[in-house]
């Protein structure tokens, strides 16, 4: 019998975690507003308009306590940050390659982009780094006007309130979940989606279709998360011996990462940027070449338990 490929394994975990975040439609109680439980949340959550989500975005908790800490000298944001490194030095971004709503619809855009035969871009090395470089721009962005916001003699609080801060203004994630929500009946058409949110995230869609993964390449989230992906307890790990520079990894793999090809020397070649898609191990033709690992366990390598013919491998 046939296993599983990678790509649908992700299919399937992105799939059932769309299910826990909407969860509260199974009868699970919204806890996010206790003293306590309104820690829960997900490194890869960065909305807080999923309306049958139990918990709460990680993105919006830090930046609501920012803007309210200044009075409690910011212990508050204390607790929100030791879960999240402790969360993404387990996982690293596997949060964002095989949980994040927003990762599995730039997965639904890059297959109907193939279906329709649209051709992608090709980005330069230059350009990726300047894209990669945009996502930490806006996480300081977002950190500054929260913490401006709770500041209230720098009077950025005339523009911004608690309630409307920055990032939930124009983040793509807030209109695309409402316009879902609304499509499902979850949601009333009435909900208000913020025009700068609404122009973004349609931009955001259309890039999707010629640059793969263009939101996770900005995204704040992400972004904050690649700070300790190479030293999250899963890697990805490769055999230079074995390696035939054939490109195939560095053509596979969605955030255009060329270190996953070049490096020779180094056994963990996880990226900062990389999203633990795993495209390039599902699709090398060297076996054993690369591998993914967990606590150094090995769980799956390149070329096994089936060979792929890598003849025409298309982004």
């Amino acid at each position: 019998m046939r296993r599983p490929k990678i790509t649908e394994w992700r299919i399937i975990a992105q799939t059932a975690w769309l299910l826990v975040l909407s969860s509260a439609l199974l009868g699970v109680p919204y806890f996010s507003s206790g003293p306590w439980t309104k820690n829960i949340f997900w490194p890869n959550l960065s909305t807080r308009f999923l309306i049958y989500n139990p918990t709460t975005s990680f993105l919006y908790q830090i930046q609501s306590r920012l803007s309210s800490g200044w009075e409690s000298y910011y212990v508050t944001i204390v607790i929100p940050l030791v879960i999240f490194i402790l969360l993404v030095i387990v996982l690293g971004r596997v949060w964002c390659g095989w949980l994040c709503p927003m990762g599995f619809l730039q997965d639904i855009l890059l297959r109907i982009r193939k279906r329709l035969g649209i051709p992608y871009s090709e980005v330069s090395p230059k350009a990726v780094l300047v894209l990669n470089q945009t996502g930490y721009v806006i996480l300081f962005l977002i950190s500054f006007i929260s913490f401006a916001v709770g500041v209230t003699f720098l009077g950025m609080n005339n523009f911004f309130s608690r309630a409307e801060l920055p990032f939930e203004m124009v983040a793509p994630p807030r209109p695309i979940t409402i316009f879902l929500q609304q499509v499902l009946g979850w949601e009333s058409w009435d909900a208000a989606i913020p025009l700068p949110g609404l122009i973004i995230a349609l931009a955001i869609i259309a890039l999707s279709f010629k640059v793969r993964h263009f939101w996770c390449r900005i995204c704040p989230a992400g972004a904050m998360m690649s700070l300790l992906n190479r030293k999250a307890l899963v890697s990805i790990e490769k055999d230079g011996t074995k390696c035939t520079k054939c490109r195939v990894c560095l053509r596979a793999c969605p955030m255009d990462i060329e270190e996953i090809y070049e490096e020779k020397e180094l056994d963990n070649v996880t990226n900062p940027t990389c999203i633990h898609c795993y495209r390039c191990v599902e699709l090398c033709p060297e076996n054993g070449c690369l591998s993914v690992k967990f606590l150094n366990k090995t769980l799956t390598m390149s070329k096994y338990p089936y060979s792929r013919n890598v003849k025409g491998v298309v982004k």
